[in-house]
């Protein structure tokens, strides 16, 4: 089972929900973000840029629809995705989980997540 943190608000490149790094990142800037609350989410995304790999620009240019995936054995990478999640919701950001066992045409594929175009049908609502 593949799983995806997603926030309600669209992407504009892949049409789906914004996953919550990119939303994580953004919150740290704005101004009901208290110190504390910056310090923590930046240990949390430098730990993900530390261990775990953007996917190269050519699979990111190949198409704007794909979306990355967590596999199911990155169990401490969730680890610290779970405290990510917790820190949104208790600044009032919501976070939906998006489980698949099919997260369409990888493009990439890494230690512990996918790359992935979702097939038209499952194209995430």
């Amino acid at each position: 089972m593949f799983l995806r943190f997603t926030v309600p608000s669209r992407d504009p490149d892949s049409q789906s929900p914004l996953g919550i790094f990119r939303v994580a990142g953004d919150f740290v800037t704005r101004e009901e973000c208290d110190r504390e609350t910056a310090r923590h989410i930046h240990d949390i995304l430098e730990w993900y840029n530390t261990h775990l790999k953007i996917p190269p620009k050519r699979y990111r240019e190949m198409s704007p629809r794909a979306i990355s995936w967590f596999k199911p054995q990155a169990k401490k990478s969730l680890r610290y995705t779970w405290d990510l999640v917790a820190v949104l919701k208790e600044n009032g950001i919501p976070v939906d989980i998006v489980k698949t066992d099919d997260p369409g045409t990888v493009l990439y594929e890494h230690g512990f997540q996918v790359f992935a175009v979702p097939k038209k049908q499952d194209r995430m609502k």
